[in-house]
């Protein structure tokens, strides 16, 4: 009997020994040629022959043959079937399932509300405020006695002011000033329900130094102005609050 080849698995055994049992129940149990013990002096009668074995078995390596064929077969329709499965799961059109949206609801934005149309009196306003401030910052008094009417109602702690008299206290500060210095915040405006009025107020601070004088401090300043027809004038000008002073 041949031997087992020794590269088999466990499994590989296992599948050889059972096929082994299907073919003895097939074919007969495996017999192989025993030979008995002879005499030096025994005739041919005297040799006892066992049956002859059959053809299938008696080559050497038939079995091992036949079983490592066997398995290989077997394997090659395994691989070939899990191909084939493999194939057909992947060509196979993909089950989808449709599911409705819910409608989209429109979102409507909030209208902003639509900018105020330019009021040609604040316009103004705005203007003149702007030139008063930049003609102060440079001491120029010129142009900055081209907003005061001829009287001044208001001028700081004095009433009914002259217009040379209040030009002649601008140049009194300003008109030998050496150092000026005066930088002013944002004006808060409030112009009157028929644009013919309107008060403005913004931080002043200031450095003024001359010859003859000497000023720096921080206030709150207040004009009033009125609406001629020469354009928006000065009436009221005043400190509302001190807030530093030297």
């Amino acid at each position: 009997m041949s031997k087992q080849d020794p590269g088999f698995t466990e499994a590989d055994r296992k599948a050889i020994a059972e096929i082994r049992r299907e073919l003895d129940a097939d074919f007969g149990p495996l017999e192989e040629v025993v030979p008995l013990d002879v005499r030096d002096d025994a005739t041919d009668a005297d040799v006892v022959h066992a049956p002859e074995a059959r053809p299938w078995s008696s080559r050497p390596g038939v079995i091992a043959a036949f079983v490592t064929g066997f398995l290989l077969g077997a394997l090659a329709g395994g691989v070939g079937t899990l191909a084939w499965l493999v194939q057909g799961s992947a060509s196979a059109p993909q089950a989808t399932r449709s599911v409705a949206e819910p409608p989209t609801e429109r979102t409507t934005l909030p209208q902003s509300p639509p900018p105020p149309a330019s009021d040609p009196a604040l316009t103004s306003l705005r203007d003149a405020l702007e030139a008063w401030l930049d003609a102060t910052r440079r001491g120029d008094i010129p142009a900055q006695m081209r907003f005061y009417p001829g009287r001044v109602p208001v001028y700081y702690t004095w009433g009914d002011v002259p217009r040379d008299a209040v030009r002649a206290e601008k140049v009194k500060v300003f008109g030998a000033a050496t150092t000026l210095e005066i930088d002013t915040g944002p004006p808060a405006i409030e112009l009157a329900a028929d644009g013919t009025t309107a008060v403005t107020s913004f931080r002043k601070r200031y450095v003024i130094e001359g010859p003859n004088i000497r000023r720096r401090g921080e206030v709150l300043q207040e004009l009033r102005w009125e609406r001629t027809t020469a354009g928006w004038m000065i009436v009221s000008e005043r400190d509302a609050r001190m807030l530093t002073a030297d």
